[in-house]
């Protein structure tokens, strides 16, 4: 199933260095999500938040040993819970520069839970990215935001009016 559907692949354990989602192992149901919804670790349907990230300086040349320890000081300073943090691909660049597009999900805790950040935590998160304010440390080094891309979901008026008030690029 997971191998067939692009959106599941992602929760469902790919083998590629290019998905990586710490130790979740999940099977969702075979009913894909409407896109732009994707499904959670908890087989939720829910839109993230997609942010283009890069390590400037990285301290290692293998990501792939690290990544758990990347998402738990990136939760833990985000102030989410860790199965929220999804770094959905990574890729080397010149520099050496470790380029990352990471998802963002809303807080599952039952099946009435929201779809959608609020407007106040799409801001909160992005700031935080915005001003510098993520734990960092000599193994990761310092980062830069590349991009904070809001899906349509997040695209009502006021959500865009407050979001572009400040240029990310």
């Amino acid at each position: 199933m997971c191998s067939n559907n692009n959106t599941l692949a992602q929760f469902c354990g790919s083998e590629s260095d290019i998905s990586v989602n710490g130790n979740f192992s999940v099977t969702c149901p075979t009913q894909a999500c409407p896109p732009p919804y994707e499904y959670t670790v908890d087989c939720f349907c829910a839109a993230p938040l997609v942010v283009n990230y890069r390590l400037k300086s990285p301290g290692f040349s293998d990501f792939r040993t690290y990544t758990n320890a990347f998402q738990s000081m990136m939760s833990r300073g985000l102030k989410i819970r860790i199965d929220q943090f999804y770094i959905h691909k990574f890729e080397w660049e010149e520099g050496p520069r470790l380029g990352m597009n990471l998802k963002l999900f809303p807080m599952y805790v039952d099946n009435n839970s929201s779809h959608l950040f609020n407007t106040s935590e799409v801001l909160r998160l992005r700031n935080l990215f915005l001003d510098f304010d993520l734990p960092t440390n000599d193994l990761f080094g310092p980062f830069e935001l590349l991009d904070f891309i809001l899906l349509d979901p997040y695209r009502d008026g006021k959500s865009q009016k407050l979001l572009t008030v400040q240029s990310i690029n």
